[in-house]
């Protein structure tokens, strides 16, 4: 046996883990305590990697449709020349914009995956590149080119921050956020003295960190928006301003005094089921801190405006000098697959197909259950939809193509990270050898992209990683300054050891006090005309009457990406309702929106609010037949996947056993 170092692509927080080997076959990993940034963490997304590489169901054959609802096993020559043709065909009549790729899961923290698809993007044009972390990155992205006049990277100080205001999500046991929230932050909740982390948690659950803060703001799901237009205008109201940093750095304090009017902290309470004091004592607590930040996750952004929503949180940091300042908001030197050519939010995939998409290319993702209406859209009139994955789930079964692919632990990898507040980069052997047939997704991707450009540029521009990896190389060492051959020795991981084991290379701390305003006057902008004008039209959603909840279902309840990658077991989610929302444990019931139904059984949630419907994407129940795909925020196309008005109807009772209550 042997134990090897490497770190864990699961997500953004690339944890370093220790891992375990026999006989060519991973038998466990586990957190790295010697790593310097996650220092022993890990989660579920790693623990389980045995278990998703060693199934004995894993796909690791070519299949194609057989026109009969059926798959078959084929070979990649075939591929190639099926989805080449496809992809030629419709790049000669409707260009590039008609083929699109929609990247997931662990696949989109693979560095080899993503320079592969940006010097596609570079060499043949405007490829549509869907993900699920546009979710995240655009409305803040679309609210930072607003306020700062350019698309900002921004991240949340974890460092330096002394008050921290946490928007949804169970950061514990989700790796949604840079750096690993629930990690960072239990470490500062930890730390004596007066750095000591004051924490806000708001959220329709009572977290394991929620129950660590300060304060818990139980506000109801999707309100978030209300929450903050209510703290700033008590800021503003009550005179908690940074008035200098307002007079010299920012402009339009008069415009968005009139603007914040109608959203007084009453209206903003009553709105989020939270009592005045509440809002006015948080945005006192914030305005007052030395340092203060807000750190939003995907559930906190997943209403058709989130855009209004990040330019909330910009605001706030804003009026209290946290903007662009060490301990608030900083611009982060990474971002986004390719500036000039921004990932698209997975959710925007049915106006794609309306404006012309027909081949789509999935990685590592399932869109049929995890975008709104996935199960209507897909494969539609496609004409070729085609899955890179190592399992057969809902949307590999409606595909005209399985392609079976490697695991990131059966790859070798250089990464530099763009989660945390330093410059590191890491690299990793393969651990384990690739299974016969399957491929790595940048290769498939290169390959089938290569075939389908008909210029006949080939595959060997499309495949010359090992070129893209140095100039990756060559564009850290700039930022470092440092030379290029002398980092590339030093990222070798047999030139890497700490206490005996390759982790990595530290470049040091991310520089967190750049001034990047790129407005002509060099100031921040409080009052867009848009937001203002997208404020002005907001109207609330229905709450009470035939709709007393709302719902949630982008917030898991485990880090777990769906079925097939939980390990064996794992018990469905079913809908997660408060004691007294009235329902009996294990009741099957339907929970129905304006826009569909979906079919679970009642697991009572003590710790959930009493407004909030819990339907987790992923699970038995089809929670995005639920939300309607065409209404998406006009900026960064995101979904009404959270505060949705809902109601929950008794459905015929079923023979299936009860599910537990949440522990």
């Amino acid at each position: 046996m042997a134990e090897l170092t490497s770190w864990c692509r699961g997500c953004s927080s690339l944890c370093g883990v220790l891992a375990t080997t026999a006989a060519g076959r991973l038998e466990r990993v586990h957190g790295d305590p010697g790593h310097p940034l996650s220092g022993g963490f890990d989660c579920a997304h790693g623990r389980a990697a045995p278990y998703r590489i060693n199934r004995a169901d894993r796909q690791r054959s070519i299949l194609r449709a057989d026109g009969a609802g059926g798959l078959v096993v084929s070979s990649w020559e075939l591929a190639l020349d099926d989805v080449g043709a496809a992809i030629q065909a419709s790049v000669r009549q409707h260009g590039w914009q008609s083929v699109g790729l929609m990247v997931g899961g662990s696949a989109l923290h693979s560095q080899r995956l993503l320079r592969t698809i940006a010097a596609l993007r570079e060499r043949l044009g405007s490829v549509s590149v869907f993900t699920p972390r546009a979710r995240e990155l655009q409305p803040l992205r679309q609210a930072s080119r607003l306020v700062l006049g350019r698309a900002v990277d921004l991240r949340t100080d974890l460092a330096r921050v002394h008050h921290l205001m946490l928007l949804g999500g169970n950061q514990l046991d989700q790796g949604w956020a840079p750096g690993h929230a629930g990690q960072a932050l239990l470490r500062r909740l930890d730390t004596a003295g007066r750095r000591r982390l004051r924490l806000c948690v708001a959220d329709p659950r009572r977290s394991r960190l929620a129950a660590r803060a300060s304060t818990h703001l139980s506000i109801r799901p999707g309100t978030e928006l209300y929450l903050l237009l209510g703290m700033a205008s008590a800021m503003i109201r009550s005179g908690w301003v940074d008035e200098q940093h307002v007079r010299e750095r920012t402009r339009g304090l008069d415009a968005l005094a009139r603007a914040l009017e109608p959203w007084s902290p009453a209206r903003a309470a009553e709105l989020c089921g939270l009592s005045v004091a509440d809002i006015t004592g948080e945005a006192m607590r914030f305005s007052r801190a030395p340092t203060a930040a807000i750190l939003a996750s995907p559930q906190a952004l997943g209403t058709p405006w989130s855009t209004l929503t990040a330019w909330a949180m910009l605001l706030l940091h804003s009026l209290t000098s946290n903007l662009l300042e060490p301990g608030g908001l900083y611009a982060h030197p990474g971002g986004a697959l390719d500036a000039s050519q921004p990932e698209l939010c997975d959710s925007s995939l049915a106006l794609a197909l309306r404006r012309g998409l027909k081949v789509l290319i999935c990685v590592g993702c399932d869109p049929v259950s995890s975008v709104p209406g996935g199960g209507r859209l897909l494969p539609g009139g496609l004409e070729r939809l085609v899955c890179i994955d190592r399992q057969l789930h809902a949307t590999a079964l409606a595909a005209h193509w399985v392609l079976p692919s490697t695991h990131f632990f059966e790859e070798p990898e250089l990464c530099s990270s763009d989660a945390s507040d330093r410059h590191w980069l890491q690299w990793s052997s393969g651990l384990v050898v690739q299974p016969p047939g399957c491929r790595p997704p940048w290769e498939l991707v290169a390959g089938l992209l290569a075939a389908g450009d008909p210029s006949g540029a080939g595959s060997a521009f499309a495949m010359d990683h090992p070129r893209r990896e140095r100039d990756a190389l060559a564009v850290a060492a700039a930022g470092l300054g440092m030379d290029a051959g002398v980092l590339a020795g030093l990222v070798q991981p047999q030139l890497t050891h700490t206490d005996g084991r390759p982790r990595g290379f530290d470049g040091g701390a991310v520089d967190r006090s750049r001034w990047m305003v790129h407005h002509p006057d060099g100031r921040l902008d409080l009052s867009p005309e848009p937001m203002i004008q997208a404020l002005a039209r907001h109207v609330p959603a229905e709450q009470g009457g035939a709709w007393p909840f709302a719902l949630l279902s982008s917030a898991r309840r485990d880090p777990a990406q769906g079925p097939w990658d939980r390990e064996p077991g794992a018990e469905d989610a079913g809908v997660g309702l408060h004691p007294n929302a009235g329902f009996p444990q294990g009741l099957a019931v339907r929970v129905v929106t304006p826009h569909g139904s979906a079919a679970a059984r009642v697991v009572l949630d003590e710790q959930l609010s009493p407004h909030a419907v819990d339907l987790p994407m992923g699970f038995e129940a089809d929670a995005m037949a639920l939300v309607d795909p065409t209404h998406l925020d006009p900026w960064a196309a995101t979904a009404w996947t959270d505060g949705q008005p809902c109601r929950i109807e008794s459905a015929e009772p079923s023979a299936a056993a009860a599910p537990k209550p949440l522990a």
